[in-house]
């Protein structure tokens, strides 16, 4: 079977070759963002991986079956790439673009040591590499347990080739290391449960075992059927767990059955003309006979050709086999979501194709076509390798992604909405309307829909109609947490605190909805006075999302409400670390820091405040008061009559200023601000007993006398206010 890799020069350089093409062909991936197509469950916004790799992130990561699957290898990657390149989406692309890099080495030298024909195996490895179906794998981040489950399946096959050729003294521990490796890819993602099977092929062609009998090849694979069984049981549960998994009664088995022979035909079409390619294919409402017959006139005139000629090349139908084969789990028998097919189910099942292209040839016909064969060879890996740097660029961010895939498909409903949600983060709200009309135009019932069109409209001031979409979405979806979520905002808007909080209650307990239901619970609470119970909302908001500056906004101004000061000070200090231009954060967090002796601080953040908003009259008002109570006269007087200038009317600022310029020995100043104040709040004791004690204090004591009696009549225990005017009358009457 040729020389041992490890010896063999050529096979090195051919795949330092592969490797180096395949990392410049995805290199434009370098420089990408994240999409918004699960790469917010998987990495943004999933606290778990957020924490990088720690006790209690890989505990998670183990038992964990969110986004609908159980993969804590993959789990774990991401965690990885968090504690190597935080959130920033290069690091993350690097990785998977590497780990396909490796995969196409892996497959070279498990094919070379499975045949022992280099070239052969460089041609699939090749295809493999450059194959544009095989972009959505790699490019998107979200995919990484593809890429990471091929990794240790081609290195099983690897170990199996070993395996089978190894003394019996060697074959136990290489068995086990087959059987380990089946487990990691499994631990990565269950694509390959038809693992087994594949083995069993490759027992037949290229390893020619049929010697030993069907039986004992059979048994020999029993635990890694075990495996699979296990593995397919695990998958069903996390499907169903995550409501990926759709149901009969939504999906019936003549629909499904249809699509999956129509979708197998697809794939085989793409793989030969690889042209359209987009993240989502919808489910089909109507797939038609003429569909129907001619896919299944295709696929069997393709099984009775590689039938016919097993004998003489055995090679076509094992690769017909091996696609079908590993096709299989995701064809959509039993469908997990709404798509009807998906590039990325044909990452390991298009080998088998490439293996019947490359083998297929016949020997004497390589031999004297070679160099034919061979500049054939390169100008299709060339055209593939071009495809495949284009269709990279199209997953640049989600606009771009969306935008592309709208125009190979005008009315896909899951890219409009996609376009939507993201022109909604950018507040296009204009666009992102216009997407999610479009979206429910191809899909009227489409619930989740309903609701983002009724978040946009509440973002755009119009709630009864933003009502309307959540009562529409309630209605196709009874039980749709975002739903109910809407519903309660708009409750709280129009002041129905009491319904709010029982629509709150029917989102509390989904994951998605779970930590802004309790910020949303908060907000009625604290509008309905109840500040203690707010607190304990937002807690448990910030509990579940501690990386959400608004949810921790809310609770610090909360706590802010009830008093709890320092508490509020170490929350707030966290907010305007993160958001030092939120001047709301700013100003609770000062008047915390003031309430807590911290004064120099707290007028640092007032400070910040009014540079942010310098209209922001209670930010005056308190910088003034602060100021004031440090004897900063001269600033203090400044704040407040800027404070003045912005609200004229307030008669607190007009006292206020009379006491400053009181301080400053300004006392006809300060005898025209408590005029005013008195001017705008006749009913001022506190005006009328400091203009008595300003008038007593220049010797106009019958002045005095007149607005004592007045402070007195406004509020008969006003403190003080009796004792100066005794000694007011009694200095009047001295003789």
């Amino acid at each position: 079977m040729g020389k041992p890799v490890s010896q063999d020069r050529r096979w090195w350089l051919v795949a330092a070759l592969l490797a180096v093409v395949t990392v410049g062909c995805y290199a434009k991936a370098f420089s990408h963002d994240f999409v918004a197509m699960d790469d917010d469950a998987y990495i943004t916004k999933n606290r778990n991986v957020l924490q990088g790799l720690t006790i209690s992130s890989i505990s998670w990561a183990w038992t964990s079956t969110q986004a609908a699957n159980w993969h804590p290898l993959t789990w774990m990657s991401h965690q990885l790439d968090v504690e190597l390149y935080g959130v920033s989406a290069g690091g993350h692309h690097v990785t998977s673009i590497l780990l396909h890099a490796m995969n196409v080495v892996m497959l070279l030298g498990a094919l070379r040591a499975l045949t022992g024909d280099l070239w052969r195996s460089a041609m699939v490895a090749a295809l493999f590499a450059l194959h544009p179906m095989h972009v959505e794998s790699v490019a998107w981040v979200s995919e990484r347990k593809d890429v990471l489950s091929t990794f240790f399946i081609f290195s099983a096959m690897w170990a199996y080739a070993s395996y089978v050729r190894s003394t019996k003294q060697l074959a136990t521990q290489r068995y086990v290391l087959v059987v380990v490796l089946f487990i990691l890819s499994l631990c990565a993602k269950q694509m390959y449960v038809t693992f087994p099977a594949v083995l069993l092929l490759m027992d037949y062609w290229p390893l020619n075992r049929k010697a030993l009998g069907a039986k004992q090849l059979i048994v020999e694979k029993l635990p890694l059927f075990a495996l699979s069984i296990v593995a397919g049981a695990i998958t069903i549960y996390a499907q169903n767990t995550g409501g990926a998994m759709a149901g009969v009664e939504m999906l019936d088995a003549g629909h499904r059955l249809s699509n999956a022979v129509v979708s197998i035909a697809t794939y085989i079409i793409k793989l030969a003309w690889p042209t359209q390619l987009i993240p989502f294919y919808p489910f089909p409402k109507l797939i038609h006979t003429w569909q129907i017959a001619g896919a299944v006139i295709f696929l069997v005139v393709l099984s009775a050709a590689a039938g016919h000629v097993v004998k003489h090349r055995p090679v076509f139908l094992i690769g017909w086999l091996w696609f079908l084969g590993t096709l299989a789990p995701v064809i959509g028998i039993l469908q997990v979501g709404s798509q009807a097919m998906a590039d990325r189910f044909t990452y390991f099942p298009s080998i088998g194709l490439f293996i019947a292209l490359a083998w297929g040839l016949p020997a004497s016909l390589v031999k004297t076509h070679a160099r034919m064969i061979a500049a054939a060879a390169c100008i299709v890996l060339t055209v593939l390798g071009i495809l495949t740097w284009h269709q990279t660029a199209k997953w640049r961010d989600t606009i771009t992604l969306f935008t592309y895939t709208i125009n190979v498909s005008p009315d896909n409903y899951f890219d409009h909405i996609n376009l939507a949600t993201e022109y909604d983060k950018i507040n296009d709200l204009d666009k992102a309307l216009y997407h999610i009309n479009l979206t429910l135009k191809s899909k009227p019932a489409y619930a989740e829909a309903h609701v983002k069109k009724g978040e946009v409209l509440q973002e755009q001031g119009h709630l009864a109609m933003a009502d309307k979409c959540a009562q529409q979405a309630i209605k196709f979806k009874p039980k749709l947490p975002s739903a109910h979520h809407l519903l309660a905002k708009l409750l709280i808007e129009r002041k129905q605190y009491t319904r709010a909080l029982t629509h709150i209650q029917l989102t509390i307990d989904d994951d998605h909805e779970k930590a802004s239901a309790y910020n949303t619970q908060g907000n009625a609470l604290d509008r309905m006075g109840r500040a203690l119970d707010a607190v304990s909302a937002y807690r448990r908001a910030v509990e579940l999302d501690p990386d959400n500056i608004g949810f921790a906004f809310n609770l610090g101004v909360c706590l802010t409400k009830i008093k709890k000061y320092p508490s509020a000070v170490s929350t707030l200090q966290q907010v305007a670390k993160a958001q030092p231009n939120n001047f709301e954060a700013q100003l609770y967090l000062a008047i915390s820091l003031d309430k807590t002796g911290r004064h120099e601080q707290s007028l640092s953040h007032y400070l910040q405040v009014i540079e942010l908003q310098p209209g922001h009259v209670l930010a005056r008002a308190n910088l003034c008061s602060l100021l004031f109570n440090q004897k900063q006269y001269t600033q203090s007087a400044a704040h407040m009559q800027k404070a003045i200038s912005l609200d004229p009317d307030n008669a607190d600022y007009h006292l206020h200023l009379a006491r400053i310029m009181e301080k400053r020995d300004r006392p006809i100043d300060a005898l025209e601000q408590y005029r005013e104040t008195i001017r705008l709040n006749p009913k001022s004791a506190q005006a009328h007993n400091a203009l008595g004690a300003l008038f007593g204090r220049s010797g106009n004591i019958k002045r005095a006398i007149h607005y004592f009696n007045e402070a007195l009549r406004l509020k008969p225990n006003y403190p003080h206010t009796k004792r100066n005017l005794e000694r007011a009358q009694k200095i009047l009457h001295q003789p």
